[in-house]
């Protein structure tokens, strides 16, 4: 028999657990330099002074609240023409387009394009929302009438989006797969729709769902591959119209597609899933209890529609106690105000899709708590959208705010106020404001407007010259293709901005935007839906914000 020495064992385990540990250790230290490398890209964001956040300055001043509070008349009129508009101007499928007009046009005639969007979920969700906040401020029974028109058509939009890929409508039916965008099949001649037609790997027939008592779809065109923007703005649509619109029949169909995509999420394990029947990679696992927001709005939608259904109750109970998503959620992080910046504006709609559904009082207080300590990042970035939601948080909690006092609420108001204000004179919904260049550039400003960002400097310094920093050359690209991109630490403003769909989608500190700020043609403008300005404001109005002012 062999005998080992209690020394030779001691040892052996030693070494056991140094090796084991190693991997442990290198992995730990990999992701702190990962999170401090986005933290420090971001900090600028954190910092008021670096950010030259002055209300006064001498340069570029905010407009005054007595300014403000003499045009709340011009402003409501400007938001309730372009909510107006997309009945006659950006619904023609009942989605939400974009939509080209001759110049001059004064009535729906002068169309001579729609714009096909990988994006109307995304964006037929927020006009939804956004049209469902009009429609609680409206008193008068004809505005009312008018307003419930363009919601029963963005609500039509969204079913169609969810019954023409699944076969029909209802808990019944399938709900793994969320179109992008749809068309009839007597529009495969139309211009505005011939791509649908076309072999794309996005594309695909809609499915005939007779034998399950639905609809023949299987000459329809859907576009799928469907991304987590998409299914952020269809949300906030559903919650939204399920919350604040209580005509019957749109609560019947907002009910059935929640009861529809509930269903469908649950049998996919959340997985969003494409044509070819494989997941699409828009999953709402969570990870590290760090986005269960979206399961918890899905369940309590689902239990909400179908009060009845104990598994929704259940499942909902238990992502927030068991799986502890409500001490945790929501989480932001600093990576989307490094790039991706998109990421914040279906993120934030989806987290005001939550707080409107949310009816306890403990469970809404801890989410609004757990987001106002996240908000310090987005509090300098000028960022209406983001500031709107935030004060309907403040609003809707049932315990003041212990990070924020009254004055900085005040202040936030104002920031949010001032950006709305300058659509005004910067009217960036169709393409006269970049036509006539209207547009505000940090060259003309000069100043401090045109510094950038020296961190990002540092990093490629790093990356390219110091010797741990070449073995790590490819994480950047690996993790963000815009990561060191150059960005300007001041944040742009309404009126240095480009026309776009949704202009707080774009990073204010980049250099440039998106899109030109040139038309594309001199005979035609593009108008766009117009929610950039009406879902703040609307917000706002809703709750509370523009009363007595």
């Amino acid at each position: 028999m062999k005998i080992t020495k209690r020394k030779t064992i001691k040892l052996r385990y030693t070494i056991l657990t140094i090796v084991c540990f190693i991997p442990l250790v290198l992995f730990g230290a990999f992701g702190g330099f990962i999170g401090y490398l986005f933290t420090d890209l971001a900090s600028h964001a954190f910092d008021r002074e670096l950010n030259f956040y002055n209300p006064y300055d001498p340069d570029y001043p905010w407009n005054s609240m007595e300014n403000i509070t003499a045009d709340l008349d011009l402003m409501d009129d400007l938001a309730n023409t372009y909510q107006i508009r997309q009945i006659d101007y950006h619904t023609p499928i009942n989605l939400s387009v974009n939509c080209w007009l001759y110049n001059n046009a004064v009535d729906p005639s002068g169309i001579f394009q729609y714009d096909l969007t990988d994006n109307a979920g995304l964006y037929t969700g927020a006009s939804l929302a956004t049209e469902c906040f009009r429609y609680q401020t409206l008193t008068e029974p004809g505005e009312r009438a008018v307003s419930l028109e363009l919601i029963k058509k963005l609500t039509t939009g969204l079913s169609l989006l969810m019954a023409v890929p699944n076969g029909g409508l209802g808990p019944q039916f399938p709900g793994q797969t969320l179109a992008r965008f749809y068309a009839m099949p007597d529009l495969v001649n139309d211009a505005n729709y011939s791509y649908m037609f076309g072999d794309h790997y996005k594309m695909f027939n809609g499915t005939d769902g007779t034998a399950m008592g639905g609809e023949d779809y299987s000459q329809w065109r859907v576009r799928l591959y469907t991304s987590k923007d998409e299914l952020g703005g269809y949300f906030f649509g559903l919650a939204a119209a399920l919350q604040l619109c209580d005509d019957p029949w749109v609560q019947d169909v907002i009910k059935k597609i929640i009861g529809q995509i509930a269903n469908g999420f649950i049998d996919s394990m959340y997985q969003e899933i494409h044509g070819d029947g494989n997941p699409c990679g828009a999953h709402l696992e969570n990870m590290f209890t760090l986005t269960g927001e979206w399961k918890m709005i899905l369940m309590k939608m689902a239990l909400i529609a179908y009060p009845e259904n104990q598994r929704y109750a259940q499942l909902y109970n238990y992502y927030c106690t068991r799986e502890m998503y409500q001490p945790h959620s929501p989480h932001i992080g600093e990576s989307n105000t490094v790039d991706e910046y998109y990421a914040n504006g279906f993120g934030n709609n989806l987290l005001m899709g939550y707080a409107l559904v949310e009816d306890d009082p403990i469970k809404l207080d801890r989410f609004i708590n757990n987001y106002e300590a996240e908000f310090k990042l987005y509090r300098y970035q000028r960022n209406a959208q983001v500031n709107s939601i935030f004060l309907a948080f403040n609003a809707l909690r049932s315990t003041p705010s212990t990070r924020y006092s009254q004055a900085e609420l005040d202040e936030i108001l104002w920031d949010t106020l001032d950006q709305l204000h300058q659509f005004t004179a910067y009217p960036i919904y169709n393409d006269s404001y970049g036509g006539v260049n209207k547009s505000v550039l940090r060259q003309d400003l000069g100043g401090t407007w045109t510094i950038l960002d020296p961190k990002i400097q540092k990093w490629k310094n790093f990356f390219d010259t110091n010797p741990i920093g070449i073995l790590f050359r490819w994480l950047p690209g690996e993790l963000m293709d815009g990561m060191l991109d150059d960005r300007y630490l001041r944040p742009k403003t309404v009126s240095m901005k480009s026309i776009d769909t949704f202009i707080w989608n774009s990073n204010p500190y980049a250099p440039t935007d998106v899109w030109s700020h040139s038309r594309a043609v001199s005979w035609a403008v593009r108008e766009r839906i117009g929610i950039s300005y009406t879902m703040p404001y609307y917000i706002l109005k809703y709750f509370g914000y523009l009363e007595g002012l």
